[in-house]
C-alpha cells in the first residue's frame, strides 16, 4: 500500500512503453489513443509496460526540509523551530518507490475470449514511515536546552522499513485494459520499531539526563543481503479497473496494488526495549592530575547537546 498524507507530497514518476509489433513499432506520443483502442486492431501486438514510481510525503514537512535532508545543506533554526510550532502531538513521513516490468499477450486468448488476454510481471519495491512526536523532533532537531526541568515526550513512535519483489501472472481486458493479477513475493528485508513510551528527562541545570523506554524492535535475517535473498516469502494481489468514458478519449482509473502479506523466515530477530538509562556526568578524582584512570565514565553510548553556534 502507498503512504501518502496530506499535503507537501513530492512525486516523480516514469512510464517508458515499448511496443512490440508484427511489422512496425509505434510511437510514445500514440500512447492515448492506442491504449484504448479497439482490441481487434491490437489481435497481433505484445506490449511490454516499463514503469517507475516515488513518493515522498509528509502532513508536517514541506519540500525545504525534504530537499536539504536528501541533497545536503543548512537547516536554520528559526526555520526548524517554525516546524515545530506547527506540529501536531502525532506527525508522519513516508517513502514509497518501486519499478518493474509488464508483458500484456495480445495475441493469445484466455478461456476462449478473445477479448481476454495474458499479462505476467516483475517489480520491486521500497517503503518507510514513521510517526514521530513534536517533542522527538525538537529534541531530534533543535536538542534538548528547551526542556531543562521538564520532560520530553519521545513516544509513541513508529517506524517501518521494507523492501521486496514480486513476480506474477494475470489476466486483463483487451478493450479497457482493465486487469488481475496474483504474484509471488520474496522479502528482502524488513525494520520496524514502536516505543510506546519514551520520557526523556533533562534536568533544570543540565547537568543529568534520564531515559525511560518501552517498546520492541524487529528485523529480518541480517545474513542475508541483495535482491531476492530468501528472507522472507508471500504473495499479493493487483487490480485494476478502468472506465472509459463515452467520449472515448477520456477514462478513469481503479487500481489496487500490492495486497498481500509476506511470511518472514525464523532467523528474524524480536528485542524488547524495557529500561531506564540515566546520565549525571562525570567524577574526577583529581584535577591536578587528569588522567584516563582518574576520570570515572559512567556507562552511557549516547548524550544530546544543544549547540547554538552559526
Amino acid at each position: 500500500m502507498i503512504f501518502r498524507l496530506n499535503r507537501n507530497i513530492i512525486v516523480a514518476k516514469t512510464w517508458i512503453i515499448i511496443f512490440f509489433f508484427s511489422k512496425s513499432m509505434c510511437s510514445q506520443s500514440q500512447m492515448g489513443s492506442i491504449w484504448f483502442a479497439n482490441y481487434d486492431s491490437l489481435s497481433r501486438k505484445n506490449w511490454v509496460l516499463l514503469d517507475g514510481f516515488g513518493a515522498l510525503g509528509s502532513q508536517v514537512l514541506d519540500n525545504k526540509f525534504a530537499n536539504q535532508m536528501l541533497l545536503g545543506g543548512k537547516l536554520d533554526k528559526n526555520y526548524l523551530r517554525s516546524l515545530a510550532d506547527n506540529m501536531n502531538e502525532q506527525n508522519g513521513v513516508g517513502v514509497d518507490v518501486c519499478a518493474g516490468f509488464s508483458f500484456w499477450n495480445f495475441s493469445d486468448t484466455i478461456l476462449n475470449k478473445p477479448n481476454l488476454g495474458f499479462m505476467a510481471q516483475l517489480g520491486t519495491r521500497y517503503q518507510g514511515s514513521l510517526t514521530f512526536t513534536r517533542d522527538f523532533f525538537e529534541v531530534g532537531f533543535l536538542g534538548n536546552a528547551d526542556f531543562a526541568g521538564r520532560t520530553a515526550e519521545l513516544g509513541p513512535l513508529n517506524g517501518n522499513l521494507q523492501a521486496f519483489q514480486k513476480f506474477g501472472f494475470g489476466i486483463f481486458n483487451k478493450r479497457t485494459r482493465s486487469y488481475v493479477s496474483l504474484s509471488l513475493l520474496e522479502g528482502q528485508m524488513v525494520q520496524n520499531i514502536s516505543l510506546r513510551k519514551g520520557d526523556f528527562f533533562t534536568s533544570a541545570t543540565g547537568d543529568s539526563l534520564s531515559l525511560q523506554y518501552n517498546g520492541e524492535y524487529n528485523r529480518s535475517d541480517t545474513a542475508r543481503r541483495g535482491l531476492m535473498n530468501g528472507s522472507g516469502v508471500g504473495f499479493c494481489l493487483d487490480a485494476g479497473y478502468n472506465y472509459i468514458v463515452p467520449d472515448g478519449e477520456s477514462w478513469f482509473r481503479f487500481e489496487l496494488q500490492d495486497m498481500g502479506l509476506i511470511i518472514w523466515n525464523r532467523a528474524t530477530e524480536r528485542y524488547q526495549l524495557n529500561g531506564q538509562n540515566s546520565f549525571t556526568g562525570l567524577v574526577i578524582d583529581d584535577i591536578n592530575n587528569l588522567s584516563a584512570d582518574s576520570i570515572e565514565v559512567p556507562d552511557f553510548k549516547d548524550s544530546l547537546q544543544f549547540d547554538d553556534e552559526e
